[in-house]
């Protein structure tokens, strides 16, 4: 046995600790051992298959150890910077206080290890197994941990400023309070995690899995969470003002007190999800489904739910729903214009109370199948948001109404030719009729006149054979609205 080498191996090893050595088993072809100061190794003859090594030295730095049988070994302080550990068998084994910086312990298996203050900035985990692992105060800066498995494992309370985790398996792994900031985590697992108060702001969670999640007080401002599966997750007090949950899976979610102003939530399933308290508005609920979900003191002013499907009595217990709109304006002009088809009132329609006001109207055009371009620029408070608000529906008809036929004139044409034509004059009239939405009667009714044309002259213009008509002013909007209003209310 020569003193000062170490004896390393071809294939796999079996490393035992057995106080304070360790055995190796050796391939058939042992290579040339290095030397590694500080070591005490047995090196059998290169006939036998076993190979003693003493790794009682601290200093254990660039050792290959790669495949070596290590469970449950006290590595505790030891020095296995740069080491080769890849397929190391670690589970259990206590690394607390150890330097792997730089070290290859892709494919290791450290389930159940203890890396309590270990240094592993710069080390390469890939595929490593670190499930249920103890990381307090690692350092894990720098670390590769493409498809490592770190579930059911308190990432939390390691050192990992500035790095991705994206690769790793996060299913169940504590990630409470940690800066995720802007991180790509689309279609990952990260069902059961603890993510409170975490930073995921800007985040790309596209599609990701965060079934029974979590997320209480946690940033997820900006963040992309479109199409993600948040089925019973815990999102209470949860920043997502402004996050894309489009298409998302809420079922059974917990999103009281949480913000969501102006989030995006458009064909999100939210069936029996809590939002008590939650701040909706501006959020945009298009189409999503809603069915026995409570919005209990939930602030929803300014809301879209046009499309969405939900409890009819779902917001009587809201905080405020001002300005939400219930219900598209295609949806509002065909209750309006079937009403003026049957002459029967609108079921659902607020009853008209001449005295209260403003009264919600729908303003349609001559044939009722399109609403009258007047109707996008009524004052606040004059369109409903919903078919139930509808108070008024005023039909608006025009029409040209000849006042003078002045009389034939002739003229020639430029090669000489006689010619004759019609000259006369037309007011523009405009007949509003006003109807009571919950029972189609006829509330009032008039014809607003436009500006008189201009008189004819001795001299016109005409058109060969034609007529020409001399036209005033259209009747304006100023003059609808100014009438509207009387019965409307401002």
């Amino acid at each position: 046995m020569a003193n000062g080498t170490m004896g390393f191996r071809v294939g796999l090893a079996s490393v035992a600790l057995a106080l304070a050595s360790c055995v190796a088993e050796a391939g058939d072809s042992p290579r040339q051992p290095r030397a590694t100061p500080g070591t005490t190794a047995a090196v059998e003859p290169a006939s036998t298959t076993t190979t003693t090594v003493d790794l009682s030295a601290r200093d254990l730095s660039n050792t290959d150890l790669a495949d070596a049988r290590l469970s449950g070994a006290d590595l505790s302080r030891k020095d296995l910077s740069g080491a080769d550990l890849s397929g190391a068998r670690l589970n259990g084994a206590n690394l607390s206080g150890t330097d792997l910086s730089g070290a290859n312990l892709t494919d290791a298996n450290l389930r159940n290890a203890n890396l309590m203050g270990a240094n592993l900035s710069g080390a390469t985990l890939l595929r490593a197994d670190l499930r249920n692992t103890r990381l307090e105060d690692a350092n894990l800066r720098g670390t590769d941990l493409l498809g490592a498995n770190l579930e059911e494992t308190d990432v939390s309370v390691a050192d990992v400023h500035g790095h991705d985790l994206a690769p790793a398996n996060l299913r169940g792994a504590n990630l409470t309070g940690l800066d995720l900031s802007g991180l790509d985590l689309s279609f990952k697992d990260l069902a059961g995690a603890d993510l409170s108060g975490a930073d995921l702001s800007n985040s790309n969670l596209k599609g990701t899995v965060l079934a029974g999640a979590a997320l209480s007080a946690a940033d997820l401002a900006g963040a992309d969470l479109s199409d993600a599966y948040l089925a019973e997750a815990g999102l209470m007090g949860a920043n997502l003002s402004g996050t894309d949950l489009s298409n998302s899976v809420l079922v059974g979610a917990d999103l009281s007190q949480s913000d969501l102003r102006g989030a995006e939530l458009h064909s999100a399933d939210l069936t029996e999800a809590t939002l008590s308290g939650a701040n909706l508005t501006q959020a945009n609920l298009f189409a999503a489904t809603l069915t026995a979900a409570i919005f209990s003191e939930a602030t929803l002013d300014g809301a879209n739910l046009v499309d969405a499907i939900y409890d009819a009595a779902a917001f009587d217990d809201a905080a405020s729903a001002t300005g939400a709109r219930f219900h598209s304006d295609s949806q509002l002009r065909e209750a309006a214009a079937a009403m003026v088809e049957t002459g029967g009132g609108i079921e659902g329609a607020t009853e008209y109370a001449d005295g209260t006001s403003p009264h919600p109207v729908v303003l349609l055009g001559p044939t009722s199948s399109a609403l009258h371009p007047l109707f996008q620029t009524v004052p606040d408070g004059w369109r409903p948001l919903s078919i139930g608000e509808i108070q008024l529906v005023a039909v608006i008809e025009s029409e040209w109404v000849e006042v003078e036929n002045c009389g034939t004139y002739l003229g020639h044409t430029a090669s000489g030719a006689t010619v004759y034509g019609t000259v006369v004059r037309e007011r523009h009239a405009q007949l509003m009729t006003l109807y009571e939405a919950a029972t189609g009667q006829e509330v009032a009714v008039t014809t607003l006149q436009g500006a008189e044309p201009r008189a004819c002259e001795e001299f016109e213009s005409i058109i060969p054979n034609g007529v020409l008509k001399i036209r005033g002013e259209e009747v304006s909007d100023d003059q609808a609205l100014t009438w509207l209003s009387n019965h409307i209310g401002t």
